[in-house]
Parts: structure tokens; C-alpha cells; sequence
């Protein structure tokens, strides 16, 4: 039997927890929950006094209940039921009262159940984790929406008519057309993110879906009912669809907000234009019917995880991103079920993007981590000004990621007594988290096949510097600095791979990358296998791509050359063209021995219908194993270091030559882009 206390995250530090609620499991925990919705919402208004947003430091985070998940019953002699009974025997003796069952992900049953009386949940769960059938304990945490700063009555309406229209961008919507934060109803942040220019590169028009975890959404206001897919809403509290006939579809505005920012209906000529454009929305109810202070909870979440993930695989919508503007504060939070639901999504190809928490949404921004944003998996959002510095009430510390627009942000509002063409403004990291959900969402539609590292990647390295950060905050904050659309999508093209083994860090990474774009390598298995040496037959192949364009010959008068093989074509056309030669002496190609370096430079020389003779040797002799090259090879080689089709290999001796040493995959990759960059093939 495993008990689980820790957390062993990179980014994160450990934490337990002390109250209301425990988690037990032999693997990870998804549940299927929801709940039914109450209407009407109201954006807080700013407070009056400063002073600090969360509980003290001291303070142990809220969790409600006790949740208790029997171990696979292949490890005990009793029955899959009678194991969970005996876990629930267990617990009364301990003084829990079980309160309900219900189905985890891996299929094993979970025991919902109250701690004794008087017993804090880190206590209950240690105590549980010890019964014989129970594998890992944990509480069951209590998540809060992280309520923005704002104007809760701003008036319905359009542009003004006098309104100046600023700059033009792709999207004909008149919020979005205005680049001035002083003007109403603007759209500035997407200048200063530059979406106007993303948009130019990519587009999502449904293509990409998002999960916005929340509130639920206002699926028929004007300004979103094209892009909310109502046929998967979810209300994971209850675990029950979302949009069911006679229930409610939202309790309060905060997640109609938060999806409009990320996926309004762009170019509809009504209201704004989300950052996405047109990403589809998943509406995904995580919270009670409590309109005034939401509860969402592990459960309810570790469901709507479940929910979204299996979405994705069954391939009926296409979520890659979930946006999550709720959290919890506190040094002892240890949500080990969550963070490995979030894990486990992007394994699965989908991002989580956090709100970064909001202070007190006067003056103070808090330090203390804020979960789940701070788990290692997120990607955590901190906002910025609309003159592009900290928003001065926004969190920071080591575990934010990246910074974006979130003051001042017109969005949808949910409105009352059948108002669908409301908007409001408000202010916080609930903003600005959608709009960098929208910004992924964008990158995944110009790179479908992108991996969650390799867009997070490209979102950090083209932050722009954050200008005019005080001391405090550029030494402890962890953002890599403000959201650049375009240049995310521009680095995630330029950096991401499309094999599974070449990494940007690789000083083959561009020369795989290009010969896999232009055809002439394509690898195999998904991956490209650069360090493997390369066969005479992959060699034809690869000049075959080249240059054959299908030209089919006579078989190649050769007997090792199978004619069923998928090399024949291939090899046919080299020994016809005389770009290829079986071995001297010999009635065989060599299909399958290595090619050398002295050989790929002859090749190549006929490739190119080089004049050898005229080529310059100095490259050549400043190598200082060039003496090593066959007779036969050293005008090819001579012209090849002359052109810079071979250069050497870098050793801890120095650059080499290693003319008789098998190429490798890779090494042919930068030998076919050096010619063909150079327009000498």
C-alpha cells in the first residue's frame, strides 16, 4: 500500500492540508459531478480600504467533506464491492460518516464520507490512508472564483457614434476596431498583445475548442451563442448537462465574461471580438448555486477534468486549452489529485491557464502561492496595466508565468430579465487569463500538432519586458514578461518539430526540420532518428525525393536490390541516372550498408554537376584528418568544403573531417540543406 502526503513538483513547493475534506485513490481521480445554476451575478466593485485579499499566511485552506478512493481490488482477495465495503467499515470505525459513492476515472468506487467529529481533514485524511484498501489520501479542497474589479452596472449599448475609429484589424466588430483605452467600449488590449497581428497568421474559426471552467456561460447572448457548443455544456457539481431543459445554464456573469474575452464572435459586426477568433467554447459549471460566493471544489473540478479530457479523446470537440479564473490561496494546499489531473490533460495535448490571483483589488498584490495556478502544469497569468505596466494589485511571486492586459476589459455580460446584447467592463487576472487561453488557442490552429511544452515554450520566449516594474516585483516575480500573439505563433513555427525525437535544442533541429518540410526526409514512426547511420538505399531515397519527381526505370541490373522493397524505385533511378553506383568489383548496390562521408561528398558532386577541379582546397587542408580521404573522393570532398556542403564534425579534438565515417541521418539533413540553401542542388 503507497500513501500519498506530498507533492514532488518542480516548480512547486510541498504542502499539506488541515480542513474539511479527504481524497483517497490507487490512481488519479476524476469524478462526474455538476450542479444546477442560479441566476444574476454582480462584478464586485473595487474595495474601499486597502488591505490583503486572501487569509493570513497561518491560515489552513478550506475543504468541505471527505472523499476516500478503495485500492485496485486486483491487490486484495476480496471482491471489487467488498473491497469498498470493507474501506467503508473502516472508516466508521474511525468515526467518518460515509455520505456517498460514485465512480472514479480508472473505474474504482469512491466513498464520499464527513470526518469525525472534531477532526480536521489533513488528520482524517492521514487516518484513512492507513486502512487496509485505501492507497492515497487527501482533502477535498474549496476553490473560489477569482472575482475581478469592475463597473457591475455598466450600461448595455454599442460604439458611441462619435467614437473614433483608430486602426483597422481583421475583424469588421466595433469594440474591436478601437485601439484607445479612453475611448468606451474599446478593445486596446488586443493592439497591445498584438492580435492584430496574430490574426493575420492564424485564425481558430471553430477549429480549436476551449474549456472555460467556471460559473457556466450565457450561451445565447449575441456575442456568443455562434461559438458556444451548448450540446457539451457540463455541470460538473451535479454531473448532469449543463443546458437541460427547465435548469438554469450559469450562476452569475463571471464565466460569460471570461469566455467572451477568450471567444466572442469575431467578425459578426456586433460588440467585440474574443482573442481567439472564434475558438469554440466548452461551458463547464465547476461551482454550487451560491450567487453570491460560488463554492467549486477537487470534486467537482477532478470531474470537469474528467468531462473536458474525454471530450478531446473521443474527438468530438477539439478542446486544447482549458482557462480556470478561480483559485485558493495557501503554503499548505496539497491538491495532489488536481495537479495530476492537470498533468494528465496536458499530457493529453490540452493547456490549463490560470487567473494569477488579484491582491486586493485596491493596492496590495499578495505573494503567498494561489492554487491552482502555481502548480507546475499551469500556466499562470498576472495582469498588466492598459499603458502595459503591473497592474498594481496583481499577485506575483516565483511560480507566475506570463503577464497580459487586465485592467479595463469589456466583455459580455450575463444579463437579466432577457437583456443578450449586455457588455460590462472589470478589471483582474480573470481578464487577462481568457485573453492568453485565446492566445494558445490561436498557436494550436496554426500548429495543430504542437505539443502543450512546445506552445508554453514559444509563449515565454517571445514575452516582451514588462516596462516600468517596481524592484520588488522584477526580482520575485517568475513572468517571462508581457503576451506577444503574434510573436508566439511566429516562434512556436519557427522552433516546434515535427518529430518526435528533435528538440529545438538540437543542433540538427533546423536541418531535420527542413528537410521534413521539403519532403526529402520524412523519418519513420514519427520520428526522425537523427543519430542512426544512414543505409546507401535511405541515401537513393532521399535523392530520389529530391530530384526523381516518381520517374520510374528499369531494375537496376544489381542482385541485392529486391524489386518488392520499397527502396526499388528509388535505387532504380540512381543506378539509371548515374547519380549512384553499386559497389566496384561487385553485382550489388548495397542497400544496406552504411554510407560514408567520402561517398555522400562524390554523390553530392554529381548532384550538383560540380566542377571539382576548380574548387579552392583551402577549407580542406585546414582539416587536419583531410589526409584520411580515399584518391577517388578528394576533388568531390575538396568541392564539397569548398561550398560548405560538408564542414566537419566538432569533437573534443577540434573539427574533423572523418571522411570514411558513416553519415548519420542527421548529418545528411544538414549536408541536403547547406546544397540546397546554397542553390547548388
Amino acid at each position: 500500500m503507497r500513501i500519498i502526503t506530498t507533492i514532488d513538483a518542480t516548480k512547486r513547493r510541498a504542502m499539506t492540508n488541515g480542513a474539511g475534506a479527504v481524497l483517497v485513490s490507487s490512481a488519479l481521480v476524476f469524478a462526474s459531478l455538476g450542479l444546477p445554476a442560479a441566476p444574476g451575478y454582480a462584478v464586485p466593485a473595487a474595495h474601499d480600504a486597502a488591505g490583503p485579499a486572501a487569509a493570513p499566511a497561518e491560515a489552513e485552506p478550506e475543504a468541505d467533506g471527505v472523499l476516500v478512493f478503495a485500492a485496485d481490488d486486483a491487490t486484495h482477495t476480496l471482491s471489487a464491492d467488498d473491497a469498498t465495503d470493507a474501506v467503508a467499515d473502516g472508516l466508521k470505525q474511525l468515526g467518518m460518516q460515509e455520505t456517498g459513492r460514485f465512480a472514479a476515472a480508472n473505474g474504482s468506487t469512491v466513498i464520499e464520507a464527513a470526518p469525525a467529529a472534531g477532526q480536521s481533514a489533513h488528520d482524517a485524511a492521514a487516518a484513512a490512508a492507513v486502512l487496509e484498501g485505501v492507497e492515497s489520501a487527501q482533502p477535498n479542497y474549496v476553490y473560489r472564483l477569482i472575482d475581478p474589479a469592475g463597473n457591475a452596472n455598466a450600461e448595455s449599448g454599442l460604439v458611441p457614434d462619435d467614437a473614433a475609429v483608430l486602426a483597422a484589424i481583421a475583424a469588421n466588430d466595433p469594440f474591436a476596431q478601437i485601439s484607445d483605452p479612453g475611448e468606451p467600449r474599446n478593445q486596446y488590449w488586443l493592439y497591445s498583445a498584438d492580435f492584430d497581428d496574430a490574426w493575420n497568421q492564424a485564425r481558430t474559426e471553430g477549429e480549436v475548442a476551449i474549456a472555460v471552467l467556471d460559473t457556466g456561460v450565457m450561451a445565447d447572448h449575441a456575442d456568443l451563442a455562434g461559438n458556444v457548443l451548448t450540446q457539451y455544456g457540463w455541470d460538473a457539481f451535479e454531473g448532469e448537462p449543463l443546458y437541460a431543459e427547465g435548469q438554469n445554464a450559469f450562476n452569475g456573469g463571471h464565466g460569460t465574461m471570461v469566455a467572451g474575452v477568450t471567444a466572442a464572435v469575431a467578425d459578426n459586426g456586433f460588440g467585440m471580438a474574443g482573442a481567439s477568433f472564434n475558438a469554440s467554447i466548452v461551458p463547464v459549471k465547476v461551482c454550487d448555486d451560491n450567487a453570491a460566493k460560488p463554492k467549486i471544489t477537487t470534486k467537482s473540478l477532478l470531474s470537469a477534468y474528467e468531462y473536458v479530457t474525454e471530450l478531446a479523446r473521443s474527438g468530438k470537440a477539439n478542446v486544447r486549452v482549458i482557462n480556470l479564473s478561480l483559485g485558493a490561496y495557501g503554503s499548505t494546499l496539497n491538491d495532489r489529485a488536481l495537479e495530476n489531473a492537470i498533468a494528465d490533460a496536458r499530457d493529453s495535448g490540452i493547456v490549463t491557464v490560470c487567473a494569477g490571483g488579484n491582491g486586493d483589488k485596491v493596492s496590495k498584490p499578495n505573494t503567498r502561492p494561489i492554487y491552482p495556478a502555481d502548480f507546475d502544469a499551469c500556466v499562470a497569468v498576472t495582469a498588466l496595466d492598459s499603458d502595459g505596466t503591473d497592474l498594481s494589485w496583481s499577485d506575483y511571486n516565483e511560480y507566475k508565468d506570463i503577464s497580459a492586459p487586465g485592467k479595463a476589459i469589456t466583455a459580455p455580460r450575463a444579463g437579466l430579465n432577457g437583456d443578450v446584447e449586455g457588455f460590462t467592463t472589470a478589471s483582474g487576472t480573470s481578464l487577462a487569463a481568457p485573453i492568453v487561453s485565446g492566445a494558445f488557442a490561436l498557436m494550436f490552429a496554426a500548429e495543430p500538432d504542437a505539443s502543450v511544452d512546445e506552445a508554453k515554450a514559444a509563449l515565454y520566449a517571445s514575452a516582451a519586458p514588462v516596462s516600468g516594474s517596481d524592484a520588488d516585483r522584477a526580482q520575485g516575480s517568475g513572468s517571462h514578461g508581457a503576451l506577444d500573439a503574434a510573436g508566439a505563433i511566429d516562434y512556436l513555427a519557427a522552433h516546434r518539430s515535427a518529430f518526435s525525437d528533435v528538440a529545438p535544442n538540437d543542433w540538427f533541429f533546423k536541418a531535420a526540420n527542413y528537410a521534413g518540410d521539403h519532403g526529402i526526409m520524412n523519418g519513420y514512426d514519427g520520428a526522425f532518428h537523427p543519430n542512426d547511420g544512414l543505409t546507401r538505399a535511405q541515401a537513393a531515397q532521399i535523392l530520389y525525393n529530391r530530384f526523381g519527381n516518381g520517374a520510374q526505370h528499369d531494375p537496376a541490373p544489381l542482385d541485392d536490390v529486391d524489386q518488392d522493397q520499397w527502396y526499388a524505385p528509388a535505387v532504380n533511378w540512381a543506378v539509371a541516372t548515374g547519380m549512384m553506383e553499386g559497389f566496384k568489383g561487385s553485382d550489388a548496390f548495397g542497400v544496406a550498408a552504411k554510407l560514408s562521408r567520402e561517398q555522400l561528398a562524390t554523390v553530392m558532386a554529381r548532384a550538383a554537376k560540380a566542377d571539382t577541379a576548380a574548387a579552392d582546397p583551402r577549407a580542406f587542408t585546414a582539416l587536419p584528418d583531410h589526409d584520411a580521404t580515399s584518391d577517388w573522393a578528394r576533388d568531390a570532398m575538396v568541392w564539397a568544403t569548398d561550398e560548405g556542403v560538408i564542414n566537419g564534425v566538432d569533437g573534443t579534438a577540434g573539427k574533423r573531417l572523418l571522411p570514411q565515417a558513416p553519415i548519420t541521418r542527421a548529418q545528411m539533413a544538414q549536408v541536403m540543406m547547406n546544397a540546397m540553401e546554397g542553390g547548388l542542388i
